[in-house]
Order: structure tokens, then sequence, then C-alpha cells
């Protein structure tokens, strides 16, 4: 979410909008060559519900017709980003949360790479490691009447950016990742035949391939229209799917104030028949996210004020798949 050598990170937010919207001249990818760190502490409250949340509100289900509990909590969370940029200001290497990834609510730590071509092309890459105990879900999520057993859920990967491609307003992603299931036992306690349990199997390779657009549309406001396509290649076929995805994000930057905000919507259809369900599932994926940015609060050098909040809501032809979560937070980002 942070940048480099910028005053603070969200005046990136603006640099990045000058950016793309030169088409005369490449502008640096940072002010000054050599180090950057900046550091965002968030606070904030959630409201989730869905049978995959781990929360021990959430251990038993007493049938497999309902989407789970709904579990209200604080949250507290730091972003963070470390940077080097060579003297030329054309190559770049970071390390933490990319605010291009924050402004679209991913919040995903990553090591990469940017560099600008002389024609104007930015190459981004960045790989995500996989993190032991970031994230857990149930080994028999279909478990009921009884407490579900926690298990971890990896997941690494990597990504791919071509931003304004030989200085057009264009750009292409491609994104890898490898989810993994430490103990998976779908379906184990329905009596299921072992084909029918090695079709609920959730390991999988995720493939997604984006397509953007980055207009200015008037003074100091900016869209960017994408769509993108998304393999979820799970090793069981009814875990399995293809979904296509249309995201509209409008930014406006206006003297120390910036604000992004995006929709999204995306259709999933899996590939099999859902054994416990006798069904094959089909999602449709909605979400709104914002991003309030307010530079220098206090006349604090260095610092910024930030305040976010997403809505996200997932329906589902099979009830026990449906999902929301609503949140919101406040912060304060500083540079150094």
């Amino acid at each position: 979410m942070l940048n480099i050598k910028s005053g603070s990170v969200f005046r990136f937010s603006a640099l990045a909008c000058a950016l793309l919207s030169s088409t005369t001249q490449a502008r640096p990818l940072a002010d000054e060559p050599g180090f950057g760190f900046t550091i965002n502490v968030n606070a904030g409250y959630s409201s989730k519900q869905s049978q995959f949340s781990t929360d021990s509100d959430n251990k038993q289900t007493k049938d497999l017709q309902n989407s789970g509990e709904t579990l209200n909590e604080a949250i507290v969370f730091p972003l963070a980003r470390l940077s080097y940029t060579l003297d030329s200001k054309k190559t770049q290497f970071f390390l933490g949360n990319s605010l291009e990834n924050v402004s679209q609510g991913q919040f995903q730590l990553e090591l990469g790479f940017t560099h600008q071509f002389a024609n104007k092309t930015q190459l981004t890459m960045a790989y995500f490691p996989e993190l032991p105990g970031f994230s857990e879900t149930w080994e028999d999520p279909y478990l009921t009447g009884a407490d579900r057993k926690k298990t971890d859920q990896t997941s690494q990967g990597a990504r791919l950016e071509l931003k304004q491609i030989l200085g057009s307003p264009f750009t292409f992603k491609y994104g890898y990742a490898k989810n993994e299931i430490d103990d998976e036992t779908s379906g184990s306690s329905l009596g299921l035949s072992l084909n029918q349990q090695q079709s609920l199997v959730r390991d999988a390779d995720l493939h997604r391939f984006t397509g953007e657009m980055f207009m200015p549309i008037g003074k100091g406001l900016f869209f960017q229209p994408s769509i993108n396509y998304t393999l979820g290649d799970a090793k069981g076929d009814a875990m399995a799917y293809d979904e296509y995805g249309v995201r509209l994000t409008l930014t406006k930057v206006s003297g120390r104030h910036r604000v992004t905000g995006n929709l999204y919507y995306a259709h999933a259809k899996y590939d099999a028949n859902n054994p416990v369900f006798n069904k094959t599932q089909k999602d449709d994926k909605y979400g709104a996210f914002a991003l309030y940015i307010y530079d220098r609060p206090f006349n604090w050098d260095n610092a910024s004020f930030t305040l976010l909040g997403a809505a996200i809501d997932s329906s589902s032809n099979i009830t026990f798949y449906e999902k929301s979560n609503y949140s919101v937070a406040m912060g304060l980002a500083y540079s150094f």
C-alpha cells in the first residue's frame, strides 16, 4: 500500500495518475533514488458471514442449508512497504504491500521489482510467499452437529504486470497462485464414495488474466475499467471453476485529498456436480471498495490519514457457499 520517497505513501496516488496521463515524457518511479519505508497502521470494524470462517462461534453448523454465523469483530492491521530505487529512477525493488493492490482491496505481502523502459512501458514482477498460519479453514466443512476442526490453508504465487504498454493507456496483468489445504477431509463425514470425496478436494492452481485501461476524464479525475478471467484449476472437479469479472474504478485527486472507489462483479461456474448438494455450483460476486487519503493532516510532513471501506457479497445457487463481508477502517501512514 505504501511507497517510496514521496513524502507519504499516498502522494504516490497523484504520482501514479500523473504517470499514466502523461504521453510526452516518462516519469521516474520515485522522487529520489535510495531507500524508502512507509508504515500504515489501521483499526476498524468487520462483519462477516461464511461457513468457512474458523471463528469459534462458527465451529458447529446444524445443517448444510445455511451460510454460517454472522461474526462481528474489531480489526487492527498494519501495512508497510520498503523500497530501493536505483540512481536512474527507472528501476525499483520493493518488499511489502503495493498501493495499486490495496486500492482494490487486496492486501498480500510481495517481494518484487518495477522497471520503466525507454518506450514508457512499466514491467512489474512480484512474488508473494507462503505464510503458514496466516489463513485457516475447516478440514471437513460439511460436518454437522459437532465441532469442525481447523487446518491451515496456505497460498503462494506471483504476478506479472505490463503497464502503460508502449506509452498507451493499456495494462495487462497475469497472476498465479497455488492454494493448498494441510488436512483435506471434505465430505468424509457424509459417507461419500472415494471418488465423490476426491471431487471435493480444494487444492488448486489459480490463474488470473486481466486487461485494463486508464482514462483521464477531467481535472484530477481518472476512470479505469478492467476485465478479468480466472481459471480455478482445483484437484477436485466439483471445486474447479471458470470466473469472468469486470471492475470499474474512479479516482479523484484534489489538493491534499485523494479518493478511489471501485465496483466489481464476477460470475463463476464450476466444472462438475457437487455430490454433497447434487448441484453444479454457480456464484455471483459483488463488491465495492473505497479508499480516502488526506495528506499532511495537521500539517505533519510525511504523514497521511486513511479511511477505507469494503462491502463484498457472494450469492450462490447453493446456500452453503453464500458469504458476505463488510468492513471499515481508518489509519495513519508515515514515511521515512
